[in-house]
């Protein structure tokens, strides 16, 4: 890291006083600093003042024009931000709230395309955490992602998640290569788009390509989790400890992600240490995958009717768990 924005956010009542500067790493210089003292409607406005400071102050050459913020009513913002917050703890009562509080976002915001598509995500995604099934929620989606794209024909975000649906749920490889090569010429620097791209690769057999997809993906958004899935390409391709060492990254980074644990577990389980995979699982997040795995470590350990209680427990849970 050569330069770190940092700042703070104060409110009182309607009005927000934001500070912020920039600090070369090297030699600790503040090389800019500014201070301002707005009404909180005029968030954006400061947000997209902010950058353009930062990309002067750095002397950057852009290749497009410097990117707007999406003006949106303030309170429909904070609702989305808090959703995509609430999404991330990967459980079934946190994305049920995430779906509220986005639902209460576009009724205060209708033409709020963020929340839209968030609405769209969580939605989608959610209906992998056992909210909803999943043959219901799909033609939701795409009325979400539908607006999305009416109120801003360029969301490349809304083009991966068509792709992803198109690849895993309709089984359209072609669509979804078709989907993913228009978001790629929208936003070529779109990590989720290069996490899609590494998932259709190695469906196709190219491993090679799967590995460089997610590779820019890490490096894109590092804390996005992408090693999940370089975790299981790496596996498939042999390299047993690129696969352990990427499981366990994202484990810590995202220790509330999805899967997390659970596909940690199954590659050290498939190494053959079923009690270090125990271990390792009970501290997964979704409880559909945390039960699922628990059952093939003991049916690995030989011990058929502790994996036949964990698959009645899967049965419990109910016809959200059905894939598993």
């Amino acid at each position: 890291v050569d330069h770190v924005l940092e700042g703070s956010v104060r409110r009182s009542g309607n009005t927000i006083r934001i500070t912020a500067q920039l600090i070369e790493v090297e030699t600790d210089v503040h090389q800019w600093s500014d201070t301002w003292d707005r009404q909180f409607e005029d968030v954006f406005v400061i947000q997209d003042e902010i950058a353009a400071h930062v990309v002067d102050a750095l002397r950057i050459q852009l290749l497009a024009e410097l990117p707007k913020s999406e003006v949106a009513i303030p309170e429909a913002h904070a609702l989305v931000l808090q959703a995509s917050f609430l999404f991330r703890q990967a459980n079934a009562p946190s994305v049920r709230q995430a779906v509220d509080m986005l639902e209460q976002a576009i009724s205060l915001d209708p033409d709020y395309s963020r929340a839209w598509l968030w609405l769209g995500v969580v939605s989608y995604w959610g209906s992998a955490l056992g909210v909803g099934d999943r043959v219901e929620v799909v033609p939701s989606v795409h009325e979400a992602l539908d607006k999305v794209l009416e109120i801003d024909p360029g969301n490349a975000s809304a083009y991966i998640l068509r792709a992803l649906i198109a690849y895993e749920f309709d089984y359209d490889l072609d669509r979804a290569a078709e989907l993913l090569g228009i978001a790629e010429e929208l936003e070529p620097w779109n990590s989720e788009l290069h996490a899609q791209a590494a998932r259709l690769a190695f469906a196709l057999g190219d491993v090679e390509k799967a590995l460089e997809h997610n590779e820019f993906a890490h490096e894109l958004d590092p804390l996005a989790g992408h090693r999940i899935a370089a975790a299981f390409v790496y596996y498939s391709a042999g390299h047993v400890e690129e696969s352990l060492r990427y499981s366990e990254e994202r484990a810590e980074v995202r220790p509330f992600g999805d899967r997390s644990f659970s596909n940690w577990a199954r590659v050290i389980l498939l190494e053959g240490d079923s009690e270090q995979a125990l271990a390792i699982v009970d501290n997964e997040a979704a409880d559909g995958h945390r039960v699922s795995t628990r059952a093939l470590i003991y049916q690995f350990m030989g011990d058929t009717e502790r994996a036949q209680e964990e698959l009645e427990k899967l049965l419990e849970l109910g016809n959200r768990w059905t894939y598993e």
